[in-house]
């Protein structure tokens, strides 16, 4: 009977402090202040994969980000730049929003910035939003089903630089330790995260695409595209089974890989551009005859086997090239481009 009462009352104790001892073992520690422990441990954490030597600096930022993530059991995040004065834009993303254009977004939200995120650049302070459908500060996201979201600020001299949403899929219930996760990570990431990246150059080069180095799609409102005669768009074929067989870093390499043979073939006036995704952007001056050699000269170089770490892959592209004309404006010329790289995708598959 005492051994019966005994595991009851050890059984209730657990259902009252069950999210205290969940996060003891999440974190691998008991303590009475627990808060101070989650410090510590996430601290350690966070240090451990930001500096990791053996790994380059792209892979660091999506350890550090997939782990904060981790912890706090949700299913995707992305860090937006918010330099004052300057424009914003969605810097990486966790591979669960890759197929979202979130390029286009920074810009958007800068436009018509919502209240959650203005309440963040203002306060300084993480903001939850524990339902979104129920708050009248959020804008959905068509494909991205979140269900609640956290902003974390990351500050630098009393400035917020940059927020990293994290999203959950479901909803969640706010936890009483939340707050020792977020502002841990704010504090930890700040300093680290500015200084490393070194941030002042990066938040004035807006238009640079982190993971390959080219220009991105908003590059395309500064640019004389009218110099050019001719531009190819350039879709990758069977990239998305890179990504399902071998997983989003593998998908990575592949995608430098990718650029520097294309940056091989071109000239120094030409213009590259990652217009998002696996699509690319190649501007041109050359002649009718020429633009046929130069699509073809990318097919037989992206059609080469790539091998890393000993797996052999096997990629190609599809091209589409239009005539640039300038009556017909920017938007229309890549769309007639876009349309013949599809004529040209679809003749393989017959």
């Amino acid at each position: 009977m005492i051994i019966f009462f005994i595991i009851l009352v050890i059984f209730i104790l657990v259902l009252l402090f069950w999210e205290y001892v969940y996060l003891c073992i999440k974190f691998s520690c008991f303590s009475l202040d627990l808060k101070r422990k989650i410090y510590e441990k996430l601290s350690f954490e966070i240090f451990t994969r930001f500096f990791e030597r053996k790994e380059e600096e792209l892979k660091r930022l999506y350890k550090t980000f997939d782990y904060i993530t981790n912890i706090l059991e949700a299913d995707s995040w992305s860090l937006l730049l918010v330099p004052q004065n300057k424009m914003w834009r969605f810097l990486i993303w966790s591979h669960a929003l890759d197929e979202n254009p979130l390029e286009n977004l920074g810009e958007f939200f800068q436009s018509q910035t919502p209240k959650n995120l203005r309440k963040i650049i203002y306060t300084a302070s993480s903001f939850y939003i524990e339902d979104v459908t129920k708050a009248d500060c959020w804008i959905e996201l068509k494909d991205i089903p979140v269900k609640s979201w956290v902003g974390i600020p990351l500050v630098y001299e009393e400035q917020v630089y940059a927020i990293l949403n994290i999203d959950w899929y479901r909803k969640r219930k706010k936890r009483k330790t939340d707050d020792a996760v977020f502002d841990t990570t704010k504090d930890v990431l700040s300093k680290i995260l500015y200084d490393y990246l070194k941030l002042y150059e990066r938040l004035g080069n807006v238009y640079k695409d982190i993971l390959t180095g080219l220009y991105n799609r908003q590059y395309l409102e500064e640019v004389s595209w009218e110099r050019f005669s001719h531009v190819l768009f350039i879709d990758l074929d069977n990239f998305k089974s890179v990504n399902d067989n071998f997983g989003h870093l593998i998908g990575d390499e592949v995608l430098k890989i990718v650029t520097e043979r294309m940056q091989r073939i071109t000239k120094k006036d030409d213009l590259l551009i990652r217009f998002g995704g696996d699509e690319f952007l190649l501007f041109v001056k050359s002649t009718d005859e020429g633009i046929e050699k130069i699509s073809e000269r990318l097919k037989k170089v992206l059609s080469r086997k790539i091998n890393i770490d000993g797996r052999n892959i096997e990629i190609g592209c599809s091209v589409g090239i239009q005539k640039i004309e300038k009556e017909l404006g920017l938007e229309k010329i890549i769309s007639l481009a876009d349309r013949k790289m599809y004529e040209d995708k679809n003749k393989k598959l017959k």
